[in-house]
């Protein structure tokens, strides 16, 4: 790196920016602005304003398009190219625009000026925008009608337009001939309407989309109806109308469309009719002998067969004709038959023609030897004579000074000959060089516009064919130039070469004498014209050879985005084709390389030359101290990471970050190493990239820097990650020294094929632009990555062993995997399986531990644990007795609730401590225990403070019925009336107690009045909160719909929420265990487990069906106790003939069904909402909560009890225990629930 300095220097200075303008004075400023700036923008102003009036007039109707917009007048508005272009203009200037705005003021103005600057530009920016966005109308309308009507695209209709600008060019020639020709001037009008009446349907149906009420399209299609129906009409005017009704008919109204389809149907039976008469004609024409007279007519006849057989390929025997089928397929299949028949019939007739003239031909048949020997005989005096001519010039040259003045004269006319053979050759070149640029630039502009059709076409089948067509054309160019680059390398080559043997002639040449001085000074003027001549030629190819070398990159380039778009590479590296290319981009690597290296020489020899020029030496010493501070400062960080690093693991240990401070500093040395080689890499990294867009070759260096040290740093990378006993230090992962080893090797295996791929793609592709034998170096990497696959599996297999012999889930599969008999195939393959194996393994349990923790993940844990069953569990088991149901629900054991708990009581603490906000809700669904853990801290409390509990049940939802069920809990209230004011004074009056409100949400009605009961007891509960502690017990989904309401319900005077959570599966495995013990039942879930087709071992089968049941369990249930404790009953009972009473065995609960809820009308469904959030509701209340007629709620409400979902109440009704996860689940779903609100 330090070598290359001076060279990137050099480099570098080509960047230096030249120095700012000073600022022009304020009479400067001021004339500028009066006689230049404001003139302009006033003129814009004026322009947008032109261009307002008249898009205004023309979606009036009171102007035509042309008027409106004249710059749009011929421009191709059918063209969605066209149209998205022009609209990114519009954005462009908006951008402009906009840029424009914020741009201070032109300097050396003063205020006055400024201000007038100003609202001269905000003026011409205003007006622009509106004429813009006037124009963005009419552009969005035009792309509306072309996306109705696809068929009036410019792609679309460029065949048809070509075909009758043919017609009419053909009838003008005929017209210009100087006959009168009334038929050809017949189909030159008849073309030219058609060409006309094309366009003016275009802007016709644009106009009709853009502005309202416009007739013009539906007058153009009447007209072309009356026409069609018309005799007598041109049949290119006839086929003309018919297009432009076919292209229309999305445009047009209901009926016009219809006699438009109407007109198209009739046409196209009378065509098929014209066409199969033609082809029955044709047909039964006898057949002509197809031999001439004369010779050559094999291969014309071999021609015409192959055309012939091509015909026939694309006429292919249409298929058997449905019965059905409607009388246009019909008349269809006849012509695809007949023309099927003459292809066949043609192709035959050809073939005993081509027969017929090979026998003619082989019966003329001569030899001629004799003709060949005298040829021969012919060249050998030829060159007997050459020899003999020879020989006498020999004998000529007899004197010094005549040979001299011969040879003088030979260089002479040598170097006028190499002028003017220079100048004809350059001539040449210059013209074929212009020619292919030419051609070039037509390809990459048709190029950019398949590019662009194939990007707007996306996947259709035409987008291939476009992009194939291109690929061709590009490719067909690039052997083009690459054919002329490679014969002027040839050329330079032997210019080169005639070159240095001209040299060699000077520098061997002697024997003028030293009398003839005039003759000395022509000799040398000779020999220097002759080598400038020489010089001037090599230079010329030269220059040629690089234009041809960048048109040759630029053709590339094109080629290679059109085929990056395709779907498949349109040439086989290992077909005719690809093998074609890869030969001569082999042959054109030769050519490359030498051209860089001519092109490193050259720079070189020009540094002395560039460092005599002062610009080049300023620059010089600028990009130079850049580029030494930069290297300074990668010596310096190189040499100091390793202390830094250990004085940041000190701080790390000293500020307490880590704890444990003699651990820490041992990760000193392994850091300091991998810090040291980052600092290289970023160091090659940013060498590499400052190289990479102007020096390429030296770039190419860099990037091997690169490579090597990010080969390095893998070492020490993984040597951090993990370590060894023998290190004594902190790290990841405590491994053997072998197992690091093997890890490091792994690493610096696919992490060198990884840098050598990209080394070898960027000197293929980047470096010397070969794209097939990049081709070939990826399929080779490919290749070379299998191997090294294999060959780390090999290394391996040996752990993957360990690691199954090790695992308790073994099989049949994993011991012979585990077997080490066999050759390298076998272990190649027992390698393969067992890294699958494991990672199967893995995969499977990291899958449920995450299933476990994500709730939105339920499904999978649901499906991995069905999948670890064997089945639904023994086929004869009986239910349960009542008599053992009973006793398993006599059983008083609650659901685990200790955190809780735990959680209430550290509140109580909190408030007892503080005196202050002592309000904290327990929230919790139906059946998850509220009331139990209420009974539980009551009685815990009740030690240390008075205790004072209410029920809320019934109709609470009035302010005034609310407030009398709350002085319930103050008798001190007396006669006294439950005002607000009236409770909070009684309150505060009495002893600071436990005061417990037990579901509160009774309290709440979803309604327009149904929030103010609520409010008002949480009124007085916040009035009250540092005299007492109030704990209220909410329903979960009605918490969860009262956050939603903001601040405004006081939910924020809470402090604390406690909720009770759904149990997890290990708690409900553990609680129903634990309460069929109690009731003297042994579940049994051996019917459960599978052991699989492998084998296995059965404790290991059991343990995870046990555990797969449970997570089954939480999944149907959702967590809530009653729901799991119903499911577990109905999955217990006794296997018939087990005498054993007291062994349940366990089979597989069954849920509700889903598709009894999943097709519920939104009536059914906002019921099922309502009594979720209200946890149940009558009728009545639940027509004021849904805004649903009492009728219709009522029948909701039959259909769900019908249904079994709902069933009845004392307060109305209630969902049913089976029902209730699924619905709150297909509620979420559905989004009418909240995800947590239950």
């Amino acid at each position: 790196m330090v070598h290359l300095l001076p060279l990137l220097a050099l480099w570098l200075c080509l960047g230096a920016q030249p120095l700012q303008a000073e600022e022009p004075s304020p009479e400067q400023a001021a004339a500028v602005l009066a006689q230049d700036v404001l003139p302009a923008l006033g003129a814009r102003a004026q322009a947008a304003e032109a261009r307002i009036q008249g898009a205004e007039d023309l979606f009036a109707g009171r102007a035509p398009l042309a008027g409106a917009f004249p710059e749009l007048a011929d421009a191709p508005l059918a063209d969605p190219a066209f149209l998205r272009g022009r609209l990114s203009a519009l954005d462009q200037a908006a951008r402009q625009r906009a840029v424009e705005r914020v741009a201070p003021p032109p300097a050396g103005l003063n205020e006055r000026d400024q201000r007038r600057w100003t609202e001269a530009r905000d003026a011409a920016c205003e007006a622009e925008d509106r004429a813009d966005a006037l124009e963005r109308r009419l552009l969005n309308a035009a792309m509306a009608a072309l996306d109705k009507a696809p068929a009036l695209t410019e792609p679309r209709t460029a065949e048809l337009q070509a075909t009758w600008q043919a017609a009419l060019d053909k009838a003008r020639e005929t017209l210009t001939e100087g006959a009168e020709d009334p038929e050809a001037a017949a189909a030159a009008r008849a073309a030219g309407d058609a060409k006309a009446g094309l366009r003016r349907v275009q802007r016709a149906a644009i106009l009709a989309v853009a502005v309202a009420g416009n007739t013009e399209l539906i007058e153009i299609v009447e007209a072309d109806l009356s026409a069609v129906a018309a005799d007598g009409l041109h049949p290119l005017s006839r086929a003309a109308a018919l297009d432009r009704l076919s292209r229309a008919a999305p445009l047009l109204p209901d009926a016009l469309r219809e006699q438009a389809e109407g007109a198209l149907t009739a046409a196209t039976f009378a065509r098929l009719n014209d066409e199969i008469a033609a082809l029955e004609a044709q047909t039964t024409a006898p057949a002509q002998s197809m031999l001439t007279p004369g010779g050559g007519q094999i291969a014309a006849l071999e021609k015409q067969l192959a055309q012939a057989r091509a015909a026939l390929a694309q006429s292919p025997e249409p298929a058997a004709l449905a019965p059905e089928a409607d009388p246009l397929a019909t008349l269809r299949h006849r012509r695809d038959a007949l023309a099927h028949q003459r292809a066949t019939a043609r192709v035959e007739q050809l073939t005993e023609a081509v027969r017929l003239a090979q026998e003619a031909e082989a019966a003329k048949g001569t030899t001629s030897a004799e003709a060949a020997e005298g040829l021969a005989q012919e060249a050998r005096q030829k060159e007997e004579r050459a020899r003999r001519e020879a020989s006498e010039a020999v004998a000529h040259e007899e004197k010094v000074v005549a040979e001299l003045r011969e040879k003088l004269a030979n260089r002479h006319a040598r170097a006028a000959g190499l002028l003017e053979q220079e100048a004809n050759r350059r001539e040449a070149s210059l013209a074929r060089l212009q020619a292919l640029r030419d051609q070039l630039d037509a390809e990459l502009t048709a190029a950019g516009n398949t590019i662009e059709q194939a990007r707007e076409l996306g996947n259709l089948s035409n987008r291939e064919r476009l992009l194939a067509d291109s690929h061709q054309q590009l490719t067909h160019t690039v052997e083009e130039l690459r054919g002329v680059a490679t014969d002027h390398m040839d050329q330079l080559h032997r210019f080169a070469a005639e070159r240095r043997q001209v040299e060699a002639d000077l520098a061997q040449e002697h024997g003028i004498p030293a009398s003839n001085a005039a003759l000395a000074q022509q000799w040398q003027e000779a020999a220097v014209s002759l080598q400038d001549a020489l010089a001037s030629r090599e230079a010329n190819v030269t220059q040629e050879l690089d234009t041809a070398r960048s048109w040759l990159e630029e053709a590339k380039q094109e080629r290679r985005v059109v085929r990056d778009l395709m779907d498949r590479d349109p040439v086989e590296l290992l077909g005719p084709d690809g093998r074609t290319e890869l030969l001569a981009e082999l042959g054109e690597l030769s050519m490359e390389l030498r051209s860089r290296v001519r092109e490193l020489v050259v720079s070189i020899q020009a540094m002395p030359e560039r460092a005599t020029r002062l610009g080049v030496l300023a620059a010089f010493v600028f990009r130079s101290v850049e580029l030494l501070v930069l290297v300074a400062v990668w010596v310096f960080s190189r040499r100091r990471a390793a202390s830094w690093v250990h004085s940041g693991l000190r701080w790390a240990t000293a500020s307490e970050v880590l704890i444990d401070r003699e651990e820490v500093l041992t990760l000193s040395r392994p850091v300091g190493r991998l810090a040291r080689a980052l600092v290289d890499v970023l160091a090659a990294f940013i060498l590499y990239r400052g190289l990479a867009d102007g020096w390429p070759t030296l770039a190419f260096g860099a990037l091997i820097l690169l490579c090597v040290a990010v080969y390095r740093t893998a070492e020490h990378a993984v040597v951090l990650v993990m370590a060894s006993p023998d290190d004594r230090r902190a790290a990841l992962v405590l491994v053997s020294p072998e197992l690091r080893a093997l890890a490091v090797l792994t690493v610096q295996a696919l992490l060198g094929w990884a840098l050598a791929r990209r080394v070898g793609g960027y000197l293929s592709l980047d470096l010397l632009s070969l794209d097939r034998v990049h081709d070939l170096v990826m399929s080779l990497a490919a290749l070379a990555l299998v191997g090294v696959i294999g060959w780390l599996l090999l290394r391996w297999g040996p752990l993957f062993r360990l690691a199954l012999a090790f695992d308790e889930d073994s099989n049949r599969l994993t011991t012979w995997l585990c077997q080490d008999d066999g050759g390298q195939a076998l272990a190649l393959l027992r390698s393969a399986l067992s890294l699958g194996v494991l990672l199967v393994r893995f995969t499977s349990r990291a899958a449920g531990r995450i299933a476990d923790r994500q709730d939105q993940l339920s499904w999978l844990n649901a499906l991995l644990a069905r999948r670890r069953l064997r089945g639904e569990g023994p086929a004869d088991l009986e239910l349960l007795t009542p008599e053992a149901r009973a006793r398993m629900e006599a059983v008083d054991l609650p659901a685990p609730r200790a955190a809780p708990l735990q959680d209430l009581q550290r509140a109580l603490a909190t408030w007892q401590a503080e005196r202050r906000a002592g309000m904290v809700a327990v929230t919790g669904d139906w059946g998850s225990g509220k009331t139990r853990l209420l009974d539980d801290f009551i009685e815990a409390a009740g030690k240390t403070l008075p205790v004072r509990r209410l029920q809320a049940c019934g109709s609470l939802h009035s302010p005034d019925v609310a407030l009398h069920w709350l002085s319930a809990l103050f008798p001190e209230l007396g006669d006294r009336a439950p005002t607000p004011k009236a409770l909070i004074e009684v309150a505060r009056a009495a002893p600071p107690s436990l005061l417990v409100l037990d579901d509160l949400h009774q309290l709440f009605l979803r309604s327009v009045d149904g929030y103010e009961a609520i409010q008002a007891v949480l009124g007085i509960l916040r009035g009250t909160c540092d005299h007492h502690l109030w704990v209220t017990s909410f329903h979960a989904p009605t918490w969860g719909y009262l956050e939603l309401m903001g601040s405004q319900m006081g939910l924020d005077g809470y402090r604390t929420r406690v909720h009770l959570a759904p149990l997890s599966a290990e708690e409900l495995g553990a609680w129903l265990l634990e309460r069929a013990r109690l009731a003297g039942f042994e579940a049994s879930f051996e019917g459960l487990a599978s052991t699989g087709r492998l084998g296995g071992s059965p404790r290991l089968a059991l343990q995870r069906a046990t555990a797969a049941f449970w997570r089954l369990l939480a999944d149907a249930s959702q967590g809530n106790p009653v729901v799991a404790e119903r499911l577990w009953l109905s999955a217990l009972g006794h296997v018939a003939g087990n005498p054993d009473e007291t062994r349940l065995d366990v089979r597989l609960f069954e849920t509700a069904p889903l598709d009894r809820v999943s097709t519920l009308a939104d009536p059914e469904l906002f019921v099922l909402t309502g009594l979720v959030v209200h946890d149940g509701l009558d009728i009545g209340r639940l027509s004021e909560v849904l805004n649903l007629a009492p009728g219709r709620v009522r029948a909701a409400c039959e259909h769900l009890l019908g249904l079994e979902v709902i069933q009845p109440d004392p307060e109305g009704f209630i969902i049913c225990v089976p029902w209730r996860p699924l619905v709150v689940k297909l509620l979420r779903q559905k989004h009418f629930l909240r995800k947590g609100a239950a």
